[in-house]
């Protein structure tokens, strides 16, 4: 990756500190520009679907598709981070992407399109993801160096959750206005920024491994994650804040309708205090990341989280649920990000891709779990229920965390 490794005290300090690395600065931007793209063809794909079917059951298969990938290949997608050219992994993933836009965009303008070409797309997307993103996440800590490393994560946070605002208004005026091709087409686009930004990293020199296959390095690197107290705890809490936190996203358009009472207008006002949030909180954690007491700091920001989730189950106020939603958003962001940046402070380097790639399997299984046990919880005892019930396990096991893990606890 670019050379980042001695960067001047005067430079390691501030909110966008390193946005002063020329290097990062350009991946961030053509991630940004390409993850607007891809929450563009997202709202699209499923408009699409949802025209050809009228099945609310296929936009679920085209959820599953899309998921399910990392499920399956995330693992080995750490494996390929740590052997092979992380931009490569990556350069060859976001090509696959920018193709697979194009082709459906021009199914969609000759009128060929299928549903189950749709089905393939989230297939294909969510594949070059799950092998690619151990090796994404490792290019930022390597372009940013260790003192600059937290101050990155938080700030591709910050992007992600930018692009996540502006993606789907875009997506929203151009399927009025032009058609969902049009959607295709721009994300397609949209992946030259960051094949350019891929294309002007320099490698960096990284240890050597074993000349293995590919499973005793799996295996090495499971081991070798299992094997460290701290790392395990700081799993256990993304599994929290994934399966237990992550759900009330699923479940607002049913709080918008039968608590708070507020309808179509209300779930937007929601779903934006909570990216709002998300974004204040990856700021904030931007301008601090180097800030002592991380470990705790995790602890304080997922008993948080939970707290304002049961604050939101137990509110009939719209405002203090938005509020609540805010801060439940910032909470979030500044935890993860945080369990990122320590993952890839603590590991070895040559660990280092395999580690993350345990991260990302954690937090994406997990979610699909706490969905159903969501979805269970509301059907048969309310929304309300559901949401302080997700509430409490997530301040029960993260407090627990807190006892029991003296490790997470002690980290600096």
């Amino acid at each position: 990756m670019a050379q980042p490794d001695v960067t001047p005290p005067s430079q390691t300090h501030g909110t966008f500190a390193a946005l002063r690395l020329p290097a990062f600065r350009r991946f961030w931007a053509g991630t940004m520009v390409s993850n607007m793209g891809t929450w563009m063809q997202s709202v699209a794909q499923g408009w699409l679907m949802l025209q050809l079917t009228d099945s609310p059951f296929m936009l679920g298969v085209v959820g599953f598709a899309n998921t399910i990938p990392s499920v399956l290949f995330t693992l080995l997608g750490g494996v390929a981070a740590d052997r092979f050219d992380r931009r490569k992994v990556c350069f060859a993933a976001q090509s696959v992407n920018m193709v697979a836009a194009f082709v459906l965009g021009t199914l969609i303008s000759t009128g060929a399109v299928r549903p189950w070409h749709i089905v393939v797309l989230a297939f294909t997307n969510g594949l070059a993801w799950a092998m690619s993103g151990s090796s994404f996440h490792s290019i930022i800590g390597d372009m940013a160096g260790k003192e600059l490393r937290g101050n990155a994560i938080a700030l591709n946070s910050m992007q992600f959750h930018l692009s996540r605002s502006i993606g789907p208004s875009l997506a929203g005026i151009i399927l009025a206005h032009y058609g969902a091709a049009t959607c295709f087409y721009g994300n397609g686009v949209s992946f030259v920024f960051v094949l350019y930004a891929l294309v002007m990293l320099t490698p960096m020199p990284r240890p050597a491994l074993p000349q293995t296959g590919a499973w005793d390095q799996l295996k090495a690197g499971v081991a070798y994650t299992a094997g460290n107290r701290t790392f395990v705890g700081l799993l256990v809490h993304t599994v929290c804040i994934s399966g237990l936190g992550m759900p009330i996203m699923t479940l607002l358009p049913v709080v918008a309708r039968d608590v708070l009472h507020t309808g179509a207008s209300g779930l937007g006002h929601l779903m934006a205090a909570s990216g709002i949030g998300a974004v204040c909180g990856a700021l904030l954690l931007a301008r601090r990341a180097s800030a002592a007491r991380r470990g705790p700091r995790v602890l304080l920001m997922g008993i948080l989280y939970g707290t304002a989730i049961i604050t939101i189950g137990s509110t009939q106020n719209p405002w203090l649920a938005m509020a609540m939603l805010a801060l439940g958003g910032a909470a979030s962001v500044t935890s993860q990000a945080t369990v990122n940046t320590l993952l890839q402070t603590l590991s070895d380097d040559s660990m280092r891709g395999r580690v993350l790639s345990i991260y990302n399997l954690a937090f994406v299984a997990a979610m699909p779990l706490g969905n159903l046990l969501s979805g269970w919880l509301a059907q048969t005892h309310g929304a309300s229920v559901a949401i302080t019930v997700l509430g409490s396990l997530m301040v029960a096991l993260i407090s627990g965390i807190t006892v029991f893990s003296p490790t997470v606890r002690q980290i600096d």
